[in-house]
């Protein structure tokens, strides 16, 4: 079962990445505007509505069950940078 759970926290992690890509580029693209709108509204969205970001929420909750020192509480910026880069970022 942590195989599927790796593969699935995994695969939200990619997801992830390719949202905030999209969201940052997605304007250069006209053809992919009708997939750019309603990402860029859901965005700001489910920070208001939720206070945080779904996505982060339940990829950090499937590492967690690994990884007992994992803070679910963590923004993905802030987990990812420091994880891959050593970068502490300033909350």
């Amino acid at each position: 079962m942590t195989t599927l759970r790796r593969f699935t926290a995994n695969t939200l992690f990619l997801l992830h990445l390719a949202f905030g890509v999209l969201l940052l580029v997605g304007w250069a693209f006209p053809h992919y505007r009708y997939l750019y709108l309603p990402l860029l509204i859901s965005w700001p969205l489910s920070w208001i509505l939720l206070g945080y970001c779904p996505l982060t929420k339940l990829e950090f909750l499937l590492r967690q069950e690994d990884n007992n020192g994992l803070d679910s509480e963590t923004e993905f910026i802030y987990h990812y940078a420091h994880r891959f880069f050593g970068i502490s970022l300033p909350l």
